[in-house]
Parts: C-alpha cells; sequence; structure tokens
C-alpha cells in the first residue's frame, strides 16, 4: 500500500501518508512508509499497547488470519 500512495494525488493520500501505522510482521526488517513502525510481538500484546496510546480510533487492514 505504501508506494501506492506515496506516489498518488488522491485526495486520500494526504491521511494516508500522515497518519500513524503499524505493520504487524514477524520477518519484515524495515518499515520505510512515513508514520509507519513495525510490531513484531504477541498479536494481543501488541493491540493492548496500541490501545492504551493516545489518539483516535483503530482502523485495522489485514486477512481472516488477523482479524
Amino acid at each position: 500500500m505504501g508506494p501506492y500512495w506515496q506516489k498518488s494525488e488522491d485526495a486520500y493520500a494526504a491521511p494516508m501518508n500522515d497518519i500513524p501505522k503499524v505493520v504487524f510482521s514477524k520477518t519484515l526488517k524495515e518499515a520505510t512508509w512515513p508514520e509507519s513502525s513495525i510490531a513484531k510481538g504477541d498479536l494481543h500484546e501488541e493491540i493492548a499497547k496500541l490501545k492504551k496510546q493516545a489518539g483516535g480510533e483503530i482502523i485495522a487492514w489485514g486477512g481472516a488470519g488477523f482479524a
């Protein structure tokens, strides 16, 4: 998703690039999309940490295994 939004002129591009993003991955070494980080720990623990942070709602994009 990152390469598309970073080059897009769509109205959603700025919000997509500006909002904080967390990628859940056990193998990814680097997060190159602006405002992105990698969560490598236990899924439940990582989500609990996110819920404790200040900010708005959490939007989740992922497959059935993630849900």
